[in-house]
């Protein structure tokens, strides 16, 4: 509930949907010890093995109804406590969970993360999935007919938005620091392996744009008298705000971004659609003097490098401050100065009327209506083709990344994968110091 209300008073669109009963009621829940439960539900056979928790959506089916569902999968696993040796904790016969240290704020900071995905489950369906309607739910993922295909292609929000809008509402550059700190030493866009880390950056930067086109929210970014740029966190969340309540009033995501685009020098839009900004982002080349040079091709975007080159130096300088406790946090949600590494208070109990827990052990109904969820903006317009409507290019397939890394082509999420689209945590030993009930 705290992670629920946290998302809810901190994105006014989400809190307004909420109160008109355009948010989930339930969630259901799976709680599991090992990789490939084999229990009669296909979907426990796929849980990620090194995750801690993530929220899974899925078309689901309860006789000849088809409905859409979410749960949160909780590995119990990896909060295990364990001796040196890595043998299980056990008293009176029960397992001692892990309170506290490092693999506990993880816990919590994906719990906020993958609530937020649950949000957007609702919130911005169609995108999510692909989906123009709930007819689509009949669709067998194994076999997609080519129409099936390119629909879901032109509606599906791209991987790196999904993955990026998801990892701004958690402490990513926090637990995220050294490839940060080597993308602002080399100048290099993370590659499609990282593509969570590319879409932080991504959405931030779109977010920023959002903002700056707002009159009344207006830059984050503001010049120090010592030259240095220092960002605010809250005009950033509100540009987020901003991009998903337009898609979920009906907007594309191509046509948002083509909105809120900067112009070049000669006056023309810089990004004609999501698949051109994915080309340009954070392309081009970077002064000795940091200063970003004037884009000088087409895939050349000064402007986002340097933006991406002044917040991963502000990030970098706040966390050399000796006075603090911890790095810089990266979450949108609060401050970025703010010293803290979990955004959830473990001494405080809330309670939501939102996506209560039902232990289901598989999918719970979500109480929004396919009519509502699902007419909401994707990616692209579909026409029963694969190109766009409007002033937007071409909603090329881009399943291919480039072999340079500065390339910013993402890989496409393949439709059965976007359906369970998790954040995946590697324990380290060194984080299971904790106390034991």
């Amino acid at each position: 509930p705290q992670a629920v209300n946290l998302l809810l008073d901190s994105f006014p669109a989400f809190r307004s949907a909420a109160d008109s009963g355009q948010m989930g009621r339930e969630i259901g829940l799976y709680v599991y010890y090992e990789k490939g439960d084999k229990d009669g539900d296909p979907a426990h056979e796929n849980t990620p093995e090194e995750t801690l928790l993530h929220v899974t959506g899925m078309p689901s089916q309860d006789g000849d109804s088809q409905y859409f569902g979410c749960y949160i999968g909780v590995n119990l696993e990896n909060l295990s406590n364990r001796d040196e040796s890595g043998n299980l904790i056990i008293q009176n016969g029960k397992r001692c969970i892990i309170r506290e240290g490092e693999v506990v704020s993880d816990l919590e900071n994906t719990m906020v993360q993958e609530m937020f995905r649950a949000v957007m489950y609702d919130y911005n369906r169609a995108g999510m999935l692909g989906f123009a309607d709930s007819n689509d739910y009949t669709a067998d993922y194994k076999n997609l007919t080519p129409e099936q295909e390119n629909k879901i292609k032109a509606i599906q929000y791209p991987a790196w938005f999904i993955e990026g809008a998801a990892s701004m509402v958690r402490n990513t550059y926090q637990s995220k620091t050294d490839l940060f700190n080597s993308l602002l030493e080399n100048r290099r866009m993370p590659s499609d392996e990282e593509s969570a880390e590319y879409g932080y950056l991504a959405v931030l930067y779109l977010s920023e744009l959002a903002a700056r086109s707002d009159p009344e929210t207006g830059s984050a970014m503001t010049v120090n008298e010592d030259g240095t740029m220092s960002f605010s966190s809250q005009k950033i969340c509100s540009g987020l705000n901003s991009i998903l309540e337009r898609m979920h009033d009906g907007e594309t995501l191509d046509e948002v971004i083509h909105s809120v685009a900067p112009k070049d020098k000669d006056g023309v839009t810089v990004y004609s659609g999501t698949d051109d900004f994915a080309k340009k982002f954070f392309c081009g080349s970077m002064m000795d003097n940091g200063s970003s040079e004037t884009a000088s091709s087409e895939t050349d975007d000064g402007e986002s490098l340097a933006f991406v080159t002044d917040f991963l130096t502000y990030m970098h300088d706040i966390s050399e401050d000796t006075g603090r406790q911890s790095i810089a946090n990266g979450s949108v949600l609060f401050d970025f100065e703010e010293d803290f590494e979990t955004p959830l208070d473990r001494n405080k109990e809330e309670t939501s009327d939102e996506y209560k827990i039902i232990e289901s052990n598989t999918y719970v109904e979500s109480t929004v209506p396919d009519s509502v969820a699902l007419n909401t903006g994707g990616k692209s317009d579909w026409n029963g083709q694969t190109e766009s409507a409007g002033p937007v290019e071409e909603a090329g397939d881009h399943s291919g990344a480039g072999t340079d890394p500065a390339d910013a082509e993402i890989a496409a999420v393949e439709p059965e994968e976007v359906l369970s689209v998790t954040e995946t945590l590697t324990l380290e030993p060194e984080a299971e110091t904790v106390d034991v009930e």
